[in-house]
């Protein structure tokens, strides 16, 4: 059973030590590490560090243009020899038993992609998500956008076959998680979320904002794929990525937007409702 570990790389010098330390550091070791070097600034930098691992499972693609991490991944997935695909991210890092564990929970549920809790670390301290695990029968978006919960890019683990048939929307900037999950799903595979915590994600200097998570493009992406979403979920993502973020900016222009939209008040999860009337009081 060979895994292939997938891990995009741009300016990740200061990072990739301590990214395939982790790798190298797995119980399992049936693998094959493909870096892809989005065109990076900092190559000549990255690039000694990773040889200086010297395993031949270790294999290196270069794009001779930027094109962004859906690409990269994509790269990755098209070259891959692997059975099973793991994601990482050449600024995150997985705790020890993350691939062992992956592997048994898909095997075990019979399932094509599974998801870990992670550990994030940010700028207010570290906390575990999410907090619960998604139900057998439990729509992956209802599970993300209704409940809140969360499946990160760095704990995924599928089968081959999976990504290489739904691949990442290279023409989007943000959402690409949810719109591989989404996709993968309304293409009938069977995804789960492991108790485990398999990574660690590193959001000390995480800027959604600098790499083009605005509320516009979010609603643009949620317009484009509102065919994957029931009026449940659909409503709770509109007020959590777009309509909170256009009332930090002007309480006016969230109503206008929300009567637009249509939102439906009695859809929407009761602690955002809560959160909402918050904010709008302030």
């Amino acid at each position: 059973m060979l895994i292939s570990i997938i891990i995009p790389y741009y300016n990740n010098s200061k990072d990739i030590k301590r990214t395939l330390q982790s790798v190298f550091a797995q119980t399992f070791q049936e693998f094959e590490i493909i870096i892809v070097n989005d065109d990076s600034p900092d190559w000549q930098e990255g690039l000694p560090i990773i040889n200086s691992f010297n395993d031949p499972r270790l294999e290196i693609i270069s794009h001779q243009i930027n094109k962004n991490g859906s690409a990269a991944r994509n790269t990755g997935i098209k070259a891959a020899k692997g059975d099973y695909i793991a994601f990482l991210d050449a600024d995150d890092e997985w705790l020890v038993n993350h691939l062992r564990e992956s592997l048994d929970f898909v095997l075990k549920n019979n399932l094509d992609l599974s998801s870990s809790k992670v550990r994030i670390v940010n700028q207010k301290g570290v906390f575990i998500s999410p907090s619960k695990q998604k139900n057998k029968d439990e729509r992956v978006a209802t599970f993300l956008f209704v409940k809140g919960m969360a499946m990160y890019t760095p704990s995924l683990f599928c089968k081959s076959l999976l990504a290489k048939d739904v691949l990442f929307d290279e023409t989007i900037k943000r959402h690409q998680d949810f719109d591989f999950l989404l996709r993968a799903e309304n293409k009938k595979y069977k995804l789960g979320t492991s108790p485990h915590i398999g990574a660690i994600v590193h959001w000390e200097n995480n800027n959604p904002i600098a790499k083009g998570e605005t509320w516009k493009f979010s609603q643009e992406w949620l317009l484009n794929r509102k065919e994957l979403l029931g009026a449940k979920e659909f409503d709770n993502f509109w007020l959590q990525f777009i309509g909170f973020k256009i009332l930090e900016q002007n309480k006016w222009l969230f109503v206008k937007a929300y009567f637009k939209i249509k939102i439906n008040p009695f859809n929407l999860n009761k602690s955002r409702v809560k959160v909402l009337i918050l904010k709008f009081l302030k």
